[in-house]
């Protein structure tokens, strides 16, 4: 009885899903999630249990625009801090990158420390010589490589700190309990840098969304309210502090003006750095407020892209 329940909860997602104008086939993807949330009864009593989620999840499916289908492993239904949440995989990102435009492809790999890995700087392909059949040693990091429409090579590379220094910051991996960290390690090690990169590749508001959703739903502390002193990441904001509050000033204003689209455009003109760097400036208040608008600003425009 608890599948026709959530077969029929599915059916009522259509409306919503059909309005985010995506072009995904509605009858495939019911039937997808209907698979998904019909897998165990754990998926399927809390998709009972918290609807709202469901209809968050599946309206965020049909924005970005990637199937649930299982052939293609880009994105997935998953029950997560009592809710079901949209997962999206690394090889999701980089379809939603490439289809797009903003690249013409990706790659993601894991080095080790047995491996001659030669990093050649920001543009140019590194070079690996290793032994596949071979003790390859400790997991030592990863590195990305996306080629731009433009022919140009985008390299980026995370050490092994780095990539546990994310992991740590998840709260599904610090709750001590089963998840991705633990039983996909490397998956989580690509899709990481992925997303990392992906703000040095040509815009795409749906890969942004992505990220977003991500950030969201892998249980990832708000990186807004890190105190950049305290990050173990390289700090490259170029504002002082006084900069730093104007711009935090400016963006207040236009929260109190309710001039979503003009705050879109401000804030995202920053560097990641400078975001965090203006962000510890605002009140409570104001950042709640400033990301919900932004949300919803950036949903219109994913809309009106399509």
């Amino acid at each position: 009885m608890n599948q026709l329940n959530v077969y029929g909860l599915v059916d009522q997602q259509e409306s919503l899903f059909k309005s985010a104008g995506s072009d995904l086939d509605w009858q495939k993807e019911r039937l997808y999630a209907g698979q998904l949330l019909s897998a165990t009864n754990f998926a399927t009593n809390l998709a009972l249990k918290n609807p709202v989620s469901v209809t968050h999840a599946m309206t965020n499916l049909s924005s970005i625009g990637l199937s649930l289908n299982p052939a293609t492993k880009y994105a997935y239904l998953v029950p997560r801090d009592n809710k079901i949440c949209l997962d999206i995989s690394y090889m999701g990102l980089i379809k939603i990158a490439t289809d797009s435009g903003a690249i013409r492809w990706c790659k993601a790999e894991a080095v080790y420390s047995n491996d001659n890995f030669v990093y050649k700087g920001v543009a140019q392909m590194p070079e690996i010589h290793c032994d596949p059949f071979k003790d390859r040693g400790d997991f030592a990091g990863v590195y990305c490589v996306a080629k731009t429409s433009d022919g140009d090579y985008l390299v980026g590379t995370m050490s092994a700190d780095e990539i546990h220094t994310v992991r740590g910051r998840s709260k599904a991996f610090s709750s001590g309990k089963s998840c991705p960290w633990k039983t996909d390690f490397l998956e989580m090690a690509k899709k990481t840098i992925i997303k990392r990169d992906s703000k040095t590749w040509p815009k795409s508001m749906r890969l942004m969304q992505a990220a977003d959703i991500l950030n969201e739903h892998e249980g990832y502390k708000d990186e807004f309210l890190v105190n950049p002193s305290e990050s173990k990441y390289p700090h490259e904001s170029e504002l002082t502090k006084d900069e730093a509050v104007q711009k935090a000033e400016q963006l207040k204003f236009l929260v109190n003006a309710e001039d979503w689209c003009t705050l879109f455009d401000e804030y995202h003109d920053l560097t990641s750095d400078e975001q965090l760097d203006v962000w510890q400036y605002l009140d409570s208040k104001t950042r709640s407020t400033a990301k919900k608008r932004m949300a919803e600003e950036k949903q219109q425009r994913i809309i009106s892209e399509q």
